[in-house]
C-alpha cells in the first residue's frame, strides 16, 4: 500500500507536468522567433510544435519514472528499518536527502542531455520554453518526491522526512 501512495503521487504531479509542457508545445511563441519568420508553410510550423513536444514529454516521463523509482527505494527502506525512537530515525535523514538530491541532480542531466542529444529540436524552440520545462520538470519531481515519501513513510519513521512526522500528528487526532 505505501509502494502504491508513492506511484499515485508521482502520477498525479506526472499528470499536471505534462498536460502543462503539452499545452505549452502547442503555442507557436514555442518556438524560435527566427524559425517562424523563415517557415514558408504552416504545416512546417506544425511539425515543428510536434517535434518540440515529442522532444519535452519522453524527459517528462523519464524525470518522473526516476523519481517515482527513488521513492520507492525510500519506502523499502523505511519498511526494512526499525527505529526504536525518533532519534534513530533521524539517522536516516541523510539517506532521504541523498536520494531527493540524486533525483534533482538526474532530471537536470535529464534536460542537458535532451538538449545536447537534440540540438536542431532545441534550436527551433524559444529558448524561454526549455527553460520553462525543466524548472517546471524540476519542481514537479522536487514536489512528487516530497509528497510520495511523506504520505508512504510510516510513522515510525516520520522522524526521517522533514514535515511527516506533523502529517502522521494530525492523522492520530483526526
Amino acid at each position: 500500500m505505501r509502494f502504491l501512495r508513492t506511484v499515485l503521487v508521482h502520477l498525479l504531479f506526472w499528470g499536471v507536468v505534462a498536460l502543462s509542457l503539452w499545452l505549452i508545445g502547442g503555442r507557436e511563441e514555442s518556438l524560435n522567433q527566427s524559425f517562424m519568420e523563415t517557415a514558408s508553410s504552416r504545416l512546417q510550423i506544425s511539425l515543428a510544435l510536434n517535434d518540440l513536444r515529442q522532444l519535452l514529454l519522453p524527459m517528462v516521463s523519464a524525470a518522473f519514472a526516476l523519481s517515482a523509482l527513488l521513492s520507492m527505494v525510500w519506502v523499502w527502506i523505511t519498511l526494512r528499518a526499525d527505529p526504536i525512537n525518533d532519534r534513530q530515525a533521524e539517522a536516516y535523514r541523510g539517506a532521504w536527502a541523498g536520494l531527493f538530491v540524486t533525483g534533482l541532480t538526474a532530471v537536470g542531466g535529464t534536460g542537458w542531455f535532451v538538449l545536447w542529444s537534440r540540438p536542431l529540436q532545441v534550436a527551433l524552440q524559444n529558448p524561454a520554453t526549455m527553460a520553462l520545462a525543466v524548472g517546471l520538470t524540476m519542481s514537479g519531481v522536487a514536489l512528487a518526491y516530497y509528497l510520495g515519501t511523506v504520505f508512504a513513510t510510516r510513522p515510525a519513521m516520520a522522524a526521517a522526512v522533514p514535515g511527516a512526522a506533523v502529517l502522521h500528528r494530525l492523522r492520530r487526532r483526526g
